[in-house]
């Protein structure tokens, strides 16, 4: 009997072991890469276009794609800011024709003026403030579904503590920035504009005070929340950059001049910025950065539309026109450039998040 099983062993111990043809991970390796679609506005899918989170894309091709077709979707936009601006430029110069009068016919011109700019900014002001805020909130909620699943790749690459714990801590970061940005510097431009209205209206040096304050608060706010983040990453050293001479001096002037209020601070960063295209390109977050994309492309062209309308509106209105409307349309120029620079901050620091999660996760 011994001898029985001796031999049966041995058998066993030559025969070929025919393994499972499936991998077991099959279904897996994208980290649930598959699902980050659901993040995503119906708006939003159609300037991704057929993009696919899995088998990724081209990055420059798509974004050039995504802004062109962001463009044709600004047209409107575009219309409606110039008629209101024509408005506004048409209120300022009737008010300009009481300057003669006597000073009590003065002050109600300029009340009057002040009041009907305020009605005609009052509904587009509104929109791009809740169009700002809405947009911080979908950057933060799709970095809240996309980022875990950069963690997953993280882990999966070998960095099985220090991954999913810079990511993690990024992500917490850059929540609690974008919801201090939410909750109060968003607000604080609607108190800007109320006070900036007042101060038209009265003429007030007090209130111009007040004004003055209000945009300080709001701007120093913006400009701590990017340098507190800007400085984890570097405490961090998640990372470095060493972009090419010409090419980071071209970024700096174009970053510089592009995003009121945070221009300076994403022109200091952008050989990071540039490094960082690098590494996205070939891996998962090219789908990430194209998402960021068109979560935050839209906002931006039509606060920046408006932006530009009220600054020329303003600069033409200065020739001919009474000093407190003229300021009432730059503080509400002002205002939109506030909101401009916010959503500017909420894509960039995403993306920055994004390119420590794939620098941890091996992607350089």
């Amino acid at each position: 009997m011994k001898m029985v099983l001796a031999l049966i062993s041995v058998l066993l111990l030559v025969c070929p072991v025919f393994a499972s043809q499936t991998d077991p991970l099959d279904g897996m390796t994208d980290f649930g890469a598959s699902r980050l679609v659901d993040g995503l506005t119906q708006e939003q899918k159609q300037l991704m276009g057929d993009i696919d989170p899995v088998e990724g894309a081209d990055l420059w091709s798509s974004l050039r794609s995504m802004l062109f077709s962001a463009l044709r979707g600004s047209s409107g936009i575009l219309r409606k800011a110039a008629g209101q601006s024509a408005s506004l430029l048409a209120v300022c110069l009737l008010c300009s024709l009481f300057s003669g009068g006597t000073e009590d016919t003065q002050q109600a011109a300029v009340m009057a003026g002040v009041v009907a700019i305020t009605i005609i900014c009052l509904s587009p002001v509104d929109g791009m403030l809740r169009l700002s805020s809405d947009t911080v909130r979908e950057v933060t909620a799709f970095s809240q579904l996309f980022l875990p699943v950069l963690a997953s790749a993280s882990a999966a690459a070998g960095a099985v503590t220090s991954g999913p714990a810079v990511c993690g801590a990024a992500v917490l970061l850059a929540d609690v920035l974008l919801s201090l940005m939410d909750q109060f510097l968003i607000p604080g431009v609607s108190v800007f504009l109320a006070l900036s209205a007042a101060d038209a209206a009265l003429n007030s040096a007090s209130l111009r005070r007040f004004c003055s304050l209000a945009s300080w608060a709001v701007k120093s706010g913006l400009k701590v929340l990017l340098y507190g983040f800007t400085g984890f990453l570097t405490v961090t050293q998640v990372v470095a950059g060493s972009a090419d001479a010409m090419t980071a001096k071209a970024a700096k002037l174009t970053l510089s001049g592009m995003v009121p209020v945070v221009g300076s601070i994403l022109s200091d960063a952008s050989e990071t910025l540039l490094v960082s295209a690098s590494i996205i390109r070939n891996s998962i977050g090219v789908y990430g950065l194209l998402a960021v994309s068109a979560v935050c492309i839209l906002p931006f062209l039509r606060i920046g539309i408006w932006y530009l309308c009220l600054k020329v509106t303003a600069a033409v209105a200065g020739i001919t026109a009474k000093e407190p409307t003229v300021r009432m349309v730059e503080a509400v120029s002002e205002g939109m450039g506030m909101l401009l620079g916010m959503t500017g901050t909420a894509a960039l620091m995403t993306v920055i998040t994004v390119v420590c999660s794939l620098r941890l996760a091996g992607g350089a």
